[in-house]
């Protein structure tokens, strides 16, 4: 059942959907960029969405002073494997390719990713 799918039945039984706190960026977050405590926030999401490759509350120390491997927009999750180096560096090498490499926007990261993503 999709997350939207819990919330409209939460909502049509009176039931308050169960939520829980995760950790995502208050705005957009260039890949390179070392992570400070006022790049991110804590934000409640349905508990049925949340996995173990979420940053917690609790765990946000881990991250913060941590450089991300890959841009992150305003309100995406925080993810453990944004900051990992990873075994598999294909997926990463992909990205840088595609990647300018004097942008330091997220945005813009995001977006020449997706570009390149979208003509395959």
């Amino acid at each position: 059942m999709s997350a939207w799918l819990v919330v409209i039945a939460a909502v049509a039984t009176g039931a308050a959907p169960a939520t829980e706190d995760i950790i995502v960026a208050v705005r957009d977050i260039a890949a390179g960029t070392v992570v400070t405590f006022d790049m991110i926030k804590q934000q409640k999401v349905s508990k049925s969405v949340v996995t173990k490759a979420f940053v917690a509350p609790s765990e946000a120390s881990y991250v913060v002073n941590q450089r991300t491997s890959l841009p992150l927009l305003a309100g995406d999750p925080v993810l453990w494997s944004f900051f990992d180096e990873p075994k598999d560096r294909t997926a990463l090498n992909a990205c840088a390719k595609v990647m300018p490499p004097k942008v330091d926007d997220a945005r813009a990261q995001v977006a020449k990713a997706r570009a390149v993503v979208l003509k395959k």
